[in-house]
């Protein structure tokens, strides 16, 4: 299902218009405020979020779909790949993409991603599976 280059703004009952079935979905190029919730999808194998700046993206995002083998967040403005989590022993960062290992294909091209450090951090958790990484056009550094 290709939505690129709309007026999407909010999830605004995104969610009762896809299909169970729904492999492919691209939401690139529009403003919209927030992840959309793909509760339904969970047999979504490609997701493309290129260039929707305006949005926070969580573990929590990726949570129902655990078969994504493709994401695309090129030019969303991403600084950083990891987010707070608390346990029994403090509080640590881990993984924006925690809860999708299946993935295979992600692209991270035109964000903001400063370091080397920073990309380790985010991808780690993605190292069985991810077969293509692509950072073009980022502000890293070897720095940490």
């Amino acid at each position: 299902l290709d939505l690129s280059s709309n007026r999407l703004e909010d999830e605004g009952g995104l969610s009762l218009l896809l299909p169970n079935s729904l492999r492919q979905l691209n939401l690139s190029s529009n403003p919209l405020s927030a992840p959309p919730l793909l509760l339904g999808c969970s047999l979504l194998l490609s997701l493309d979020l290129s260039y929707v700046t305006s949005m926070a993206l969580q573990s929590a995002t990726f949570a129902p779909l655990p078969h994504l083998l493709q994401l695309r967040l090129q030019g969303c403005g991403l600084q950083s790949l990891t987010e707070p989590s608390t346990s029994g022993t403090g509080t640590s960062v881990r993984s924006i993409f925690c809860r999708c290992r299946c993935l295979q294909d992600l692209c991270l091209a035109e964000n903001e991603i400063p370091t080397l450090a920073a990309v380790e951090a985010g991808v780690q958790v993605l190292r069985q599976h991810l077969m293509e990484l692509d950072l073009r056009d980022n502000p890293v550094s070897s720095g940490s």
